[in-house]
């Protein structure tokens, strides 16, 4: 519609047209009477490319800037991040992902004694902060998680084995400290086994160091004066119309006092932080995460971490201490910070003292806020770095509890062969298996050296005795070179006796008629089961015709043969004493029809043998053991005789008596 004109006159009277007002509530561009603003009117309102306005601009602000000032001061305020035309917008972010990790993960077969997966490639887990395994088996076998720093798998942790029974579903959810992972499952039985692993881990997208997952958001810039656009959302990229942009803004702005979690910005801690120090670092008192001498490393708001400390070739000499505090200006020197070596024994450390070309991995706990790993003793000949993984996970050890079907006690195996160092252990139940504890010879040790100095205050084990009220009358041990224990009275003296004198002692007398031409007409014979001592032999004797008889005392190692032999009486001196073992026999009124090896003759002496009728018979006693050793007797094969040396006795008759002990 053309707006209307009408026709009037000038001051001079000249005619000229004019344009009418147009009717209430016509807001068409086409039927509205436009207005001319000044260019220093329109710079201030209408501009749409003044830059977003800032709290301390002075100029003249058009109501776009206006506008886009208020947008940028809100998101700076409310995100904490300065913006820009690329900036983006992070959010709190946690695990979003539980995935299944195939290269650790079978259903198959596995032979017997195989270890399936143990040369596989390991599996980044940088981002699983735990793993969890199931394992199906109808073979009982071992379950191995084997975590590594390196993705070559050359610097392994500690590995993890877990036994899995035949025909029991065995799960476990693990914390994870290393880098890589290789789950492998060994068959232990003799035929093949029928297995499934099933190994899953929680997987985290990349976050900024405050555990935030960036996307895309539009700042200042996207918002034009005569845009149609609707009501704009905070991650529109998209034009802005005016009105548009004040409904988003109105829309973000929480009401005031709500505390619900839908109206509250999120703010998570990182869950891990990656530390990298300085590399070729030798200075003495230099802290190898932060690069300074006698720095610290802040980590407030972690519980735990883990180290990796690698040296270069050609380190001759070089200490690095670990050291944490709460005040790096009241205790600057800090305290020692303890770790756990994940791989060697001593396990629990406060140093580390370095050696060429290596990598030593340790877990730690952190109590106080600063932590730094000081190189307390200069480097000589090559240089050392570290690398630490802080958490905000409370420290634990890789412990699982295992469940065993059998009422047994868990037993456990200490891999490499070599117990660590305990500083005090409470109780021990059971020690099986030990074959050598050395107790150590010091002045405080329980062991000391032969011919060792002694000194005041020295400890040691006490020597026990045995109260024995009654001296024993048998062995108190059973073979030579035993060890024994000590006696004692009750009184506790130390009982030392004279074996003798608790010997058993017997006498055996008979009368012998002697044969015409005697030779062994009496003896003692040893025990199977005792020792036996003759002290003495008496004899006297008579015959037809008086005279002199040559008399034999010998000792035979084997016993004579045939004959008729009779067995004397043993009378123990004490009714008390046990039965005699050995075996004194009185005659052969024949002589024995072989006599028995001769070890030698002990005594050879002439006894007078005269007539009965003399009523003076000859005695002879032979005294064994008076101030010297005894004839001593081992065994049943060894005898001692009295022999007449076959020498003719016309009716000759011999009375002998052997006095002996048994032990």
């Amino acid at each position: 519609m053309t707006q209307p004109t009408i026709g009037v006159k000038d001051k001079d009277g000249n005619d000229v047209t004019v344009f009418t007002i147009n009717p209430n509530g016509r807001a068409a561009a086409a039927d509205s009477q436009p207005v001319a603003l000044s260019t220093e009117d329109k710079a201030v309102f209408g501009s749409t490319t003044d830059a977003p306005a800032t709290s301390g601009d002075t100029t003249a602000w058009s109501v776009v800037a206006l506008l886009k000032g208020i947008w940028k001061g809100l998101w700076e305020r409310f995100t904490g991040i300065a913006q820009g035309s690329s900036t983006a917008m992070l959010t709190a972010s946690g695990p979003t992902n539980f995935v299944v990790d195939a290269a650790n993960s079978m259903a198959t077969t596995v032979g017997a004694g195989v270890e399936w997966n143990v040369a596989g490639t390991p599996t980044s887990i940088l981002a699983a902060p735990e793993v969890a395994v199931l394992v199906k088996t109808d073979q009982n076998g071992t379950l191995t998680l084997r975590q590594f720093i390196d993705a070559a798998g050359a610097s392994p942790l500690r590995p993890l084995t877990f036994a899995v029974v035949a025909g029991t579903n065995f799960g476990a959810t693990i914390p994870l400290a290393g880098n890589y992972l290789r789950v492998t499952f060994t068959n232990n039985a003799g035929v093949t086994a029928n297995v499934t692993v099933d190994t899953q881990y929680g997987t985290m997208p990349v976050t900024d160091e405050y555990g935030r997952t960036p996307i895309s958001a539009p700042d200042g810039s996207q918002i034009t004066l005569g845009a149609k656009a609707d009501a704009a959302n905070s991650d529109s990229t998209s034009a802005w119309s005016v009105v548009a942009l004040l409904k988003g803004i109105w829309a973000k702005l929480p009401a005031v006092g709500i505390a619900a979690a839908a109206a509250s910005q999120p703010v998570v801690f990182c869950n891990r932080l990656n530390v990298a120090g300085p590399t070729g670092q030798s200075v003495i008192n230099t802290d190898l995460l932060t690069g300074t001498v006698s720095g610290w490393y802040d980590a407030q708001g972690f519980n735990s971490g883990s180290i990796d400390i690698v040296t270069t070739a050609g380190i001759g000499a070089g200490v690095v201490s670990f050291e944490e505090t709460n005040d790096t200006t009241l205790n600057a020197a800090g305290t020692i910070l303890t770790a756990y070596d994940t791989v060697t024994s001593p396990f629990l450390v406060t140093s580390l003292t370095l050696a060429a070309s290596t990598t030593k991995s340790f877990r730690f706990a952190i109590n106080k806020r600063y932590i730094r790993f000081r190189i307390s003793t200069g480097v000589t000949g090559g240089t050392v770095a570290a690398t630490a993984e802080l958490s905000q996970l409370p420290y634990a050890h890789n412990s699982v509890g295992v469940f065993q079907a059998t009422a047994a006690n868990l037993n456990m195996t200490v891999g490499g062969g070599t117990l660590p160092t305990v500083t005090t252990v409470t109780t021990v139940t059971t020690l099986t298996g030990t074959t050598t504890l050395t107790p150590g010879t010091g002045g405080t040790n329980l062991g000391k050296g032969e011919d060792a100095a002694h000194a005041s205050g020295d400890v040691g084990m006490m020597a026990l005795g045995v109260r024995q009220d009654t001296p024993p009358t048998t062995a108190a041990t059973s073979a030579n070179g035993d060890y024994g224990f000590i006696a004692l009275g009750k009184w506790n003296e130390v009982m030392v006796q004279d074996l003798m004198r608790r010997a058993l002692t017997f006498d055996a007398s008979a009368t012998v008629t002697l044969a015409a031409t005697p030779t062994d007409v009496a003896l003692i014979s040893g025990s199977a089961t005792k020792t036996v001592f003759v002290k003495k032999i008496i004899l006297s004797g008579v015959q037809t015709t008086g005279a002199p008889v040559e008399v034999l005392i010998i000792k035979r190692s084997t016993a004579d043969t045939t004959g008729t032999p009779v067995a004397m009486t043993a009378v123990p001196r004490d009714s008390a004493n046990a039965a005699a073992t050995a075996t004194p026999i009185s005659t052969y009124t024949a002589n024995p029809g072989g006599l028995g090896t001769a070890v030698g003759t002990v005594r050879r002496e002439y006894i007078m043998f005269p007539t009965a009728a003399s009523g003076v018979p000859g005695t002879k006693e032979f005294v064994f053991g008076d101030g010297d050793q005894m004839v001593t007797l081992n065994g049943v094969a060894q005898q001692l005789c009295v022999n007449l040396n076959g020498v003719t006795v016309t009716g000759g008759q011999l009375c002998v008596t052997f006095v002996f002990q048994e032990i």
